[in-house]
């Protein structure tokens, strides 16, 4: 009887601890952003509202978001002069993730 007990304790001590690994496991999030035109978006803004981080693209319009749980997040891509796309992600199936954004078109009336 103290046998099965044991072996009982030591199952579930082995899969706690596989579940505390795989939880707590963690990966990057990245990509590139142009536009229609497949030239590289400069500055834009990648943020993840749930954990409250993010990334800025640079030269090449390329984004690396690092230390993230590896499981489904919503991101937010926004930059001055075109409109917000909003993406969910789900990094169990792959961490790159590449954008277009469209311009934002904006009529300003005449002051009269």
């Amino acid at each position: 009887m103290k046998k099965i007990i044991t072996a009982l304790i030591l199952i579930a001590l082995v899969l706690t601890i596989q579940a505390e690994v795989i939880g707590s496991s963690r990966t990057s999030l990245h990509g590139k952003i142009t536009d229609k035109n497949n030239v590289p978006l400069i500055g834009v803004s990648i943020y993840i509202p749930e954990l409250k981080t993010g990334g800025i693209t640079n030269n090449e319009g390329e984004y690396k978001i690092d230390n993230l749980p590896t499981r489904k997040l919503q991101i937010r891509i926004s930059s001055v002069g075109y409109n917000l796309k909003e993406d969910n992600v789900d990094l169990l199936s792959g961490n790159t993730r590449d954008y277009v954004l469209e311009e934002s078109v904006t009529e300003i009336k005449e002051v009269a």
